[in-house]
């Protein structure tokens, strides 16, 4: 841990916090949102350790962790990670679809089989972990006040099903959710 210029940065990242994301001092963290920074900072320790194996597979168990439910498939949280990050990273959905595809066959692959994921897939599942990152701070408050279990997934399960049946969706239906939009 470097601590050099702790007394700058420590208050900078509390100002962007609160600027960007209304998260203060004060601020109740959603449970969802202290697991899924548990798992990315694992992740992001076993990297730093040049543990890259390991550092990818936390970086996907956090998307697990976030997007899965009892029973859910590979595909449901394949797609629950794309309609949140595709717009932050230029591609339209299918597209997006297909990244996040190929780093869930390497997390299979890595499992199942002992092979290792490219090092550039280890890069950018930490890209797409940081934009969810980004998703859930805006939208920590309602994760607090919402009582509904998983009342966030059904609702990105139903901005996935209006994008794949042709719908046009407006802005405000992606910031309802949290996910950036271009402005």
């Amino acid at each position: 841990m470097v601590l050099a210029g702790a007394d700058l940065k420590i208050p900078q990242i509390a100002s962007e916090l609160k600027s960007n994301f209304d998260v203060g001092a004060n601020t109740v963290i959603s449970p969802s949102l202290k697991t899924f920074t548990l798992f990315v900072s694992k992740a992001k320790r076993h990297f730093l350790e040049e543990r890259i194996d390991e550092s990818f597979l936390h970086f996907v168990i956090a998307l697990d962790l976030i997007f899965g439910e009892k029973d859910s498939a590979t595909k449901s949280i394949v797609s629950r990670v794309s309609i949140v990050t595709y717009k932050k990273f230029g591609k339209d959905f299918q597209a997006q679809k297909t990244e996040i595809d190929k780093i869930y066959d390497a997390r299979s692959k890595y499992v199942h089989k002992g092979i290792s994921p490219a090092k550039s897939l280890n890069e950018q599942v930490e890209k797409i972990c940081e934009e969810v990152l980004f998703c859930l701070l805006r939208i920590n408050k309602k994760l607090n006040e919402n009582t509904e279990s998983k009342w966030w997934v059904k609702n990105l399960d139903f901005l996935v099903s209006a994008i794949e049946a042709g719908r046009e969706l407006e802005d405000t239906e992606f910031e309802k959710m949290g996910i950036w939009v271009p402005k």
